[in-house]
């Protein structure tokens, strides 16, 4: 990041996002979780709008999806029970696909 915070930017960002949430794709989904958690960002309507709708594609999920949203869940200290169980699920059926230094953030969200 450029360290310049910009709320208002960001809860606009996030305002469209749950807005357009329904046209998100597993990558949307991760990367969305991610950005707001390395800005430490928790925008709350936003992270409950992405688990919800992620968790119906949480089975498209590649495993680099898996890990970057258990990593930004754990980073937005925000566990989301059915999201967090539908990718556990999901990692145990790709874990042999999982880099070996990925493993270590997709346990931390859990």
């Amino acid at each position: 990041t450029l360290r310049h915070y910009d709320g208002h930017l960001l809860d606009v960002v996030a305002e469209n996002s749950i807005e357009k949430i329904h046209e998100f794709d597993p990558q949307a989904h991760s990367l969305t979780l991610w950005a707001f958690a390395t800005l430490q960002q928790r925008h709350e309507p936003l992270i409950t709008a992405s688990a919800k709708a992620a968790v119906r594609l949480v089975d498209d999920f590649r495993p680099q999806h898996l890990v970057n949203t258990t990593w930004a869940l754990a980073h937005l200290r925000r566990p989301h029970g059915r999201l967090l169980k539908a990718v556990a699920k999901a990692s145990i059926k790709e874990i042999d696909n999982i880099l070996p230094h990925a493993l270590a953030s997709l346990a931390l969200g859990f």
